[in-house]
């Protein structure tokens, strides 16, 4: 069975979420603290090999709590800080989106869909009926790939932004270093929304840019006329 894009980022998002917390382990504990972790593993150290292995395994869980915690709005509005329909990309496909892509030809794109509209709900219908014909396509599966991978991996970040907090105020070791934390952390939040942002305005574009490469009007079919007869001269 093939595996849907969700299921196919899953081995990056636990790459990054395992990643963020040996940094934020680091950070907190000191690099010192991680490395002597390391050196009991490679030393064979049973307890120490045992948390390494866990590591994935807790990741793969916590991934998906969270995301069927997490509505789509929600991972949305903390990418694009938008609420209701301008939350999606897709809200400013035909006003903004379409027009300032140079591969999109307005004119055929409206014949191909009618009239465009400007409100951000009809926009959005709009755009994910095309969505639909288009979903295998290559440029719109690696686009629409990525802006989920992103969009994931953004709604991460603030969930592990709260756990160093809570386990930096619980351990009061930590707490010096909960600053150098917080920056590293939102630094990396914004520049995952603004890949994630430019991967979704990707995605809208590239859907519409194949519809717009369509010369047909869709449910237009072309009927060739008969070859003419010539009639023959009666002698």
């Amino acid at each position: 069975m093939k595996k849907s894009l969700k299921q196919q980022n899953r081995p990056q998002l636990i790459v990054f979420l395992v990643t963020n917390v040996l940094a934020v382990g680091a950070a907190l504990f000191g690099l010192h603290a991680v490395s002597t972790l390391f050196a009991e593993v490679l030393g064979g150290n049973l307890p120490s090999i045992g948390k390494i292995v866990a590591l994935p395994a807790v990741a793969a869980l916590v991934l998906g709590i969270i995301s069927w915690i997490l509505p789509a709005a929600i991972k949305e509005t903390m990418v694009f800080w938008r609420v209701g329909p301008h939350r999606l990309p897709s809200s400013k496909a035909f006003t903004v989106v379409a027009p300032a892509d140079p591969r999109i030809d307005m004119a055929r794109l409206t014949t191909r869909l009618g009239t465009l509209p400007h409100e951000p709900e009809k926009q959005n219908a709009l755009w994910y009926a095309t969505y639909r014909k288009h979903d295998k396509e290559l440029s719109v599966m690696d686009a629409n790939g990525a802006y989920l991978l992103y969009r994931e991996m953004a709604a991460l970040v603030p969930f592990i932004a709260f756990v160093s907090f809570v386990l930096a105020l619980a351990l009061a070791s930590a707490r010096g270093n909960l600053e150098v934390v917080g920056a590293i952390l939102l630094l990396e939040y914004f520049v995952l929304i603004f890949a994630t942002r430019n991967a979704g305005t990707r995605l809208v574009s590239n859907v519409l840019a194949v519809e717009a490469a369509i010369s047909e009007k869709k449910g237009v079919a072309t009927v060739s006329k008969p070859p003419s007869r010539k009639r023959s001269r009666v002698k």
